[in-house]
């Protein structure tokens, strides 16, 4: 019987016809001779296994796959050969066993490069995982070969390539000579920058932002951080990456870009009706003007006026100049007032200059003045008269892959102010200003991103006004709050949110703020100093838009219930 079932196992090897006829299940599949793999291992990639027709030809194919894999492995005299199999006795399943035999591990005996003049041998067989002794493994080699030519595109050989040309068991031993073949290619230098989809940015502002300059060597470090440069000037919708060519034996970079929308205005009026007899209704609004490539240049101009109710207003201005006199060095100033009420006029003007240092480092130097100038009814005395002057300088770290939404990066920036201001009880007294902002972005899963942001402000000089501390809540710093609803001379917040990508710059998000803020207590006014901590929770989504990338986030702050939880609503265009 045995025999009999061995023969129509060949002849269903050789009929596919008989095979389909019968199409026996695979009831059970056993191997013997496993050591140096498990089980699990050698039936990784094979379609052959239990509960699935039985199929010679595909049988044939997995022994083979079989095989491979040990090879892979470094065993190169490894077999694996159908030792049995039974069909049960109405010929409806089949047991089958395969028999596998190892062998010793093939072994490197030696690797020789051939082909290179620009670096030695040893020096690159030095960092090598393929080394002399080790088993033959297939996948290491393979990362060798890779690395090989990563690090002649490192030396400026952009075309190298390299292959394994000979692998060679060496008589009497079971070990393998490995000869490589390195193609160096000839050394390239950019001779030109070609920028495609540019409609009314001037490609030759571009090509500063780029970094690139003609005839330099070329380096894959310097190419692959060109398109995570131009997606932080925020003006481009999207950006490739960079191709390089050969054009009549110069060597070039092709850029393509796509232009968004880099002029962004925001515009929201609204009507306050009286809440008690005698009082008259008024208007809020917003305006909001927003230009970040004036003229195609990488200008910026914004403008912002905003009435928060029937007394406080807030205004603001700020130019800012790049690349002046053609270096990397940017130029830009800006005045901000705000009208609390009836209480005090806050006045600031400041003049930076921020130098490029490096591809994501900055360093800038800033001058500034500030004025309080309190209200003339002495009846709601809440600030005395003050000016200050004070110089600053701040460093700023950014290796985001976009500006807008980042799924990869940090963004780092400190800033310390020391200055002076004159008050007419105290005289003139030191001020010093010190402020922190760390974003780390991290890509978690496919289309999913964890940001992170961590934010912290402290002023300190003599007797502090209302107008020197810093207001923080809403939209921008801890959602679940009023608009600037907190104020204190030393305030801090985080944010910590999980994102769900929709699109390139869409998606929507959970989030979790945290804020504290500490205020002292002021003796013009009597009132005693505060401090807490505070907390909001809330989902939200941003969307790319004709006007701009606009965020809509429905927030609870402590205490809020649906009824009286946040709804935050920001356009994303000021800089």
């Amino acid at each position: 019987m045995r025999r009999t079932l061995i023969l129509a196992g060949v002849l269903c090897l050789g009929s596919s016809s008989l095979c389909a006829a019968a199409s026996p299940l695979i009831r059970s599949l056993r191997f013997s001779g496993t050591a140096a793999l498990s089980v699990d291992e050698v039936q990784e990639g094979i379609l052959t296994r239990a509960g699935v027709p039985w199929n010679p030809h595909i049988l044939a194919e997995d022994l083979t796959r079989i095989r491979d894999r040990y090879r892979r492995e470094g065993y190169w005299h490894a077999s694996a050969d159908l030792e049995d199999f039974r069909f049960s006795g109405d010929s409806a399943s089949v047991d089958i066993e395969i028999a596998i035999q190892e062998g010793p591990p093939t072994r490197v005996a030696g690797i020789d490069l051939e082909g290179l003049t620009i670096i030695g041998a040893d020096e690159l067989l030095g960092s090598f995982e393929t080394r002399r002794g080790d088993p033959v493994r297939q996948e290491s080699l393979e990362r060798d070969l890779a690395w090989l030519v990563k690090r002649m595109e490192e030396l400026g050989r952009p075309f190298a390539e390299a292959r394994v040309a000979e692998a060679a068991l060496r008589p009497g031993a079971d070990s393998l000579q490995i000869r490589i073949e390195v193609r160096e290619g000839n050394p390239l230098t950019i001779d030109e920058v070609r920028v495609e989809g540019a409609r009314e940015t001037d490609p030759a502002y571009i090509l500063r932002e780029t970094r690139i300059r003609r005839g330099e060597p070329f380096s894959p470090e310097r190419l692959e951080a060109v398109r995570a440069r131009l997606s932080r000037l925020n003006i481009f919708s999207s950006v490739s990456e960079p191709e390089l060519y050969v054009r009549e034996g110069k060597g070039g970079v092709l850029i393509r870009v796509q232009e968004g929308s880099t002029n962004t205005f925001d515009g929201v009026a609204g009507y306050v009706p009286a809440t008690s007899p005698g009082e008259s209704g008024y208007l809020t609004g917003l305006v909001s003007l927003s230009m970040r490539n004036l003229f195609g240049t990488g200008r910026k101009f914004a403008f912002r006026w905003e009435k928060l109710d029937q007394r406080t207003q807030e205004l603001g201005i700020r130019y800012t100049e790049p690349w002046l006199f053609g270096l990397p060095v940017g130029l830009g100033g800006g005045f901000e007032q705000r009208q609390q009420d009836t209480a005090f006029v806050r006045r600031l003007a400041d003049v930076r200059v921020d130098f490029l240092l490096t591809d994501r480092l900055t360093a800038g130097l800033v001058g500034s003045t500030e004025s309080v100038i309190p209200s003339a009814d002495t009846t709601i005395r809440r600030s005395y008269r003050s000016s200050s002057l004070s110089i600053g300088a701040d460093l700023a770290y950014d290796s985001r892959d976009d500006a807008i939404s980042p799924t990869e990066g940090v963004r780092y920036q400190a800033d310390y102010h020391y200055g002076s201001k004159a008050l007419p009880r105290e005289g003139r007294v030191s001020l010093q200003r010190v402020g922190l902002d760390l974003e780390l972005y991290l890509s978690t899963f496919r289309r999913q991103v964890l940001a992170f942001g961590l934010h912290g402000r402290q002023v300190e000089g003599g007797t502090l006004q209302e107008g020197e501390m810093y207001r923080f809540g809403g939209t921008k710093t801890m959602r679940g709050y009023r608009e600037n609803e907190f104020l204190g001379a030393r305030v801090g917040w985080a944010n910590l949110e999980y994102r769900f990508l929709a699109g390139r710059r869409s998606f929507f998000y959970g989030f979790l703020d945290g804020g504290y803020y500490q205020r002292p207590g002021d003796s013009l006014t009597g009132s005693a100093g505060a401090e807490a901590f505070k907390f909001g929770v809330g989902v939200g989504v941003r969307l790319d838009t004709a006007l701009g990338n606009m965020g809509v986030s429905f927030a609870f702050g402590e205490g809020d219930s649906f009824a009286t939880g946040k709804i935050h609503v920001g356009l994303l265009g000021d800089f």
